[in-house]
């Protein structure tokens, strides 16, 4: 196993190293435990001759994941999502990600991760999708999103539909539901899509009937699913993991959902 390094072998790693060799130092930051990595690498971005920005990118995400970044990461961070390199974007967004869950937003971030949204990486499109789900659920722009959520589901990658799914049912599970994704989401379930996307379909259908919104096509649907015992792995929000279950079950679930929470005849 390799051992890391300290915050003092980093930084004079850095300081005696060439342009290559610092790209791969400044990853090195993001490993460690040491508060003082952030303040670097944010003297780093300062630096007008600085050039290794999804390296800064990649260690701002992974100091966020131990809780290092505060607010003050918030500018450098809605500068690198605005660089060309996807992996500077990608890296950004999980790192804004982690300083939303803590309750550091900014609206600002939405006009570049929409902007994410056309790049032509699935890995991108991914992680700002899920960091739009983040901020629409604390009160932004959430009407915007899920209208994004929504043309997600017609994503020529076909993962990135069944996560646009997930996404909108966890929205819809804290209230925030638009009945327009309703046929997108029954035409995904009706097509012969892979059977994890279209559980994860249903899964947001049953979602959507937890707030009312359900329709004569979705319920025809989910029985004629009653009989698929096919198994897949669907994102549970409220247990917050993926849960192993089959497309039956699925249905027979949002059925059950339909019949507690609608007036709808099953």
């Amino acid at each position: 196993m390799v051992e890391k390094q300290t915050y003092d072998e980093l930084l004079k790693e850095y300081q005696d190293g060439n342009e290559k060799s610092r790209g791969a130092t400044l990853i090195g930051f993001g490993m460690i435990d040491d508060p003082r990595a952030f303040n670097f690498i944010l003297e780093c971005l300062n630096d007008p001759n600085f050039t290794h920005f999804w390296q800064a990118a990649w260690a701002l995400s992974g100091l966020s994941e131990k809780g290092l970044v505060d607010q003050t990461a918030l500018e450098p961070l809605l500068f690198l999502l605005g660089r060309p390199e996807w992996q500077s974007q990608s890296f950004a967004a999980a790192a804004l990600g982690e300083l939303i869950e803590r309750g550091i937003l900014d609206e600002r971030a939405v006009e570049p991760l929409k902007k994410m949204i056309y790049n032509g990486n699935p890995l991108v499109k991914d992680t700002a999708l899920g960091v739009l789900t983040q901020l629409s659920m604390r009160g932004i722009r959430q009407t915007e999103i899920i209208e994004i959520l929504i043309r997600a589901l017609s994503e020529k990658v076909v993962w990135l539909r069944g996560k646009a799914a997930s996404h909108l049912g966890v929205l819809a599970t804290g209230g925030l539901a638009a009945k327009e994704a309703l046929i997108p989401l029954c035409q995904i379930i009706k097509s012969k899509e892979n059977k994890e996307i279209q559980g994860e379909a249903i899964h947001a259908i049953a979602c959507y009937a937890e707030v009312g919104f359900v329709d004569r096509m979705s319920i025809a649907l989910l029985k004629e699913k009653l009989h698929d015992k096919s198994k897949v792995e669907v994102w549970y929000c409220d247990r917050n993991e993926k849960i192993e279950t089959t497309i039956s079950e699925e249905a027979e679930r949002a059925l059950g959902k339909i019949q507690s929470y609608t007036s709808w005849e099953i």
